[in-house]
């Protein structure tokens, strides 16, 4: 379920419908509760959990998994891993969503270099393997590229044009 500002939350270990739909329930008045808020976003976060989600921990519930999510263009999206305390969510949260405030036209570069940097520390942390990391980040870097390039060359297009008009 989409939280808001890249934040996502799912559940865990639902094997069966009526599980599910309580579990969908849950998240549903988690995220109503954020947006509810008037406290800036992180703390409605915790807030929201502290309310709604750890209510249901005690109970056999199936446990929330947090993860922040950016879609930078189409096929090209940077995640964090899964976490189940909010708290480590929020923090990849930060770390993720300071490095993509900054983003603008004239840093996109060093923007995409920075988040990558910030991808891999997260990552590492968790655990990953640097060869599943570097694997990654090649397919990422190579659809940046691709990217880059038909926003250059089109841009480059209308240049022309605009020049040769």
């Amino acid at each position: 379920v989409y939280c808001g500002h890249h934040l996502y939350v799912q559940s865990r270990g639902c094997r069966l419908l009526h599980e599910a739909v309580q579990a969908l329930s849950q998240l549903v008045q988690f995220r109503a509760s954020i947006r509810a808020s008037t406290a800036p976003f992180e703390h409605a976060c915790v807030q929201a959990f502290k309310t709604n989600l750890e209510l249901h921990l005690a109970d056999d519930s199936p446990e929330c998994s947090f993860r922040t999510r950016f879609t930078l263009a189409r096929g090209l999206r940077i995640s964090s891993p899964l976490q189940n305390d909010p708290v480590l969510a929020l923090k990849d949260w930060r770390q993720l969503q300071r490095v993509c405030a900054q983003a603008g036209p004239q840093s996109t570069l060093s923007c995409w270099s920075e988040l990558k940097t910030t991808w891999r520390r997260i990552w590492s942390k968790r655990g990953r393997s640097k060869a599943s990391m570097e694997a990654c980040l090649e397919r990422m870097d190579s659809r940046w590229r691709e990217l880059h390039g038909q926003v250059k060359s089109k841009l480059d297009g209308q240049v022309s044009e605009l020049l040769f008009s």
